[in-house]
């Protein structure tokens, strides 16, 4: 098997010596190359300083201080919950809307039934009735 390198000094392939192309990183510039790679721990943390916990984002921080530290409770009075984030209390109360929601049409459907039963139950009477005015006119008129 040959090796890479004779592969490359043997071939008749134009290279461009200021691209490198890889798989994996896409272009590289022969100076990228000599530059060292970026550290996980040189990037900046964001510290709570009530519990001193670490976050790599600021929104992240921001997050934990008002959920885990923070007074603001939104109260649901129909369930007596609590929450401490507006997206989660609104998000609940939607849970309800929408059983209540599909509660009203199962109730508004049983009207709707309800009130086509008797329509038929009063048509059905009224044919009855027809037909026994029917029955007896045709024995007077016998």
């Amino acid at each position: 098997m040959q090796a890479v390198e004779d592969i490359f000094e043997n071939s008749d392939f134009s290279f461009n010596t200021q691209i490198l192309t890889t798989s994996d990183c896409g272009d590289l510039t022969s100076s990228q190359l000599d530059s060292p790679f970026e550290d996980e721990d040189d990037k900046k943390l964001y510290d709570c300083l009530t519990c001193h916990n670490s976050f790599k984002y600021p929104k992240n921080l921001k997050r934990h201080e008002k959920n885990v530290h923070g007074n603001i409770q939104y109260n649901f009075e129909h369930c007596e919950k609590t929450f401490s984030r507006s997206d989660i209390f609104k998000r609940h109360v939607k849970l309800h809307e929408i059983s209540r929601r599909n509660k009203q049409i199962t109730e508004e459907t049983k009207d709707k039934y309800l009130i086509l039963l008797l329509n038929l139950v009063h048509r059905y009477i009224k044919h009855l009735l027809l037909k026994k005015a029917e029955i007896t006119q045709e024995f007077v008129l016998v």
